[in-house]
């Protein structure tokens, strides 16, 4: 869960940076290449996370849903964003802006450091999935030759 190593007091103090945001179903959250403004924290629904490659080709690189973050490695490196983020179903999610996370390093970075510990532990997630599903094609394309 995002908040499991965080007190109440703690768990208060990140959600009062954030914003609550709604997307439909088939809306795109933000896209690939863009400059990040924030990332998300996905409260009910799924997300659809897609790479497009060179020639407009687009390829789904995992789903993700409640309890999960996006856009979270752009907003903290700073670089564009890798991936296009779409909605799949009705999306709640809590927005939490650059300008929020450098005010709460200047005021509370405790808080934001154990914070960062659920985002690792989320994009840790993500990796092992994606490695899974490359394991699985790179299978199919060695039986295949």
């Amino acid at each position: 869960m995002i908040f499991d190593n965080m007190n109440a007091e703690q768990i208060t103090k990140i959600l009062a940076i954030t914003e609550k945001v709604n997307f439909p179903a088939g809306e795109i959250i933000f896209k690939q290449e863009t400059e990040p403004d924030g990332f998300y924290i996905v409260i009910e629904g799924e997300v659809s996370l897609v790479k497009i490659n060179d020639i407009g080709k687009d390829t789904e690189l995992t789903v993700v849903g409640k309890g999960s973050f996006i856009g979270e490695i752009s907003a903290l490196d700073e670089k564009g964003r890798e991936i296009t983020a779409i909605a799949v179903s009705d999306v709640v999610a809590f927005r939490i802006s650059k300008e929020k996370l450098d005010i709460m390093q200047k005021v509370d970075y405790p808080v934001l450091v154990k914070f960062y510990l659920s985002i690792i532990r989320d994009i840790n997630e993500k990796l092992r999935r994606i490695n899974d599903e490359y394991s699985r094609i790179k299978e199919k394309l060695q039986k295949n030759i």
